[in-house]
């Protein structure tokens, strides 16, 4: 199945993103508040927006009822998670001496660069939408996983740790994502198939790139 090659084929820069000093700093508690602040503010105000807007362009692009409807779904799911996490990090600035969030701050150039390509790729054609808008859904599980599984218990971000993993709630709509996109396959042509692995493989370093620029 895609997924599995996917899988595979990334397994390497999903374990350079969760080593990542972002992470790792977040875990134990070392990370600077600012930077943390940063990375939130960039994430809720233009990343997430971003991509809310590309599933909802893979959804009009849709041939298949229930992919529109998953699609759309995801959207969604996305567009409202920016403000709820926006007004979750406010509610813990206080711990953390940062004060609310500014979103009139810009994209910084990574973020910008990563909203662009999620809008480009959504418009090139529907599979490359596809390949784009995955890794920053499947991705987001291992790092939440791994912030679960080996924060520093007593660490100053635990609280915002707890409201940023969505937890096991979350993995059957990642996995009904997931069953989408081989079925997909099944459907695309070689040349489809080429550039949804193209633009998964694209966004897979945007991913640590978010991570390594948003946090700057």
């Amino acid at each position: 199945m895609l997924t599995e090659h996917l899988r595979a084929v990334s397994r390497p820069m999903v374990a350079e993103i969760v080593a990542h000093p972002f992470w790792a700093g977040l875990r134990d508690g070392s990370l600077p508040a600012t930077a943390l602040a940063h990375f939130v503010t960039q994430d809720t105000a233009h990343l997430l927006p971003a991509l809310g807007r590309a599933f909802a362009r893979c959804a009009a692009s849709a041939d298949v009822n229930a992919h529109t409807k998953r699609l759309s779904e995801c959207a969604y799911a996305t567009l409202e998670s920016a403000p709820r996490l926006w007004a979750a990090f406010d509610a813990l600035a206080g711990n953390f001496d940062t004060g609310p969030l500014d979103h009139e701050v810009p994209a910084n150039p990574t973020t910008l660069a990563y909203c662009s390509f999620l809008n480009a790729a959504a418009a090139t054609s529907f599979t490359a939408g596809i390949g784009a808008v995955l890794p920053m859904m499947w991705f987001h599980m291992d790092v939440c996983e791994d912030l679960a599984r080996r924060y520093v218990p007593g660490s100053r971000y635990v609280a915002w740790i707890d409201v940023y993993n969505p937890g096991e709630r979350a993995w059957p709509a990642v996995r009904e994502f997931l069953r989408m996109v081989d079925e997909i396959d099944t459907q695309a042509s070689e040349a489809d198939r080429d550039q949804l692995v193209r633009s998964f493989s694209a966004a897979a370093r945007y991913e640590w790139a978010f991570a390594d620029g948003a946090s700057a």
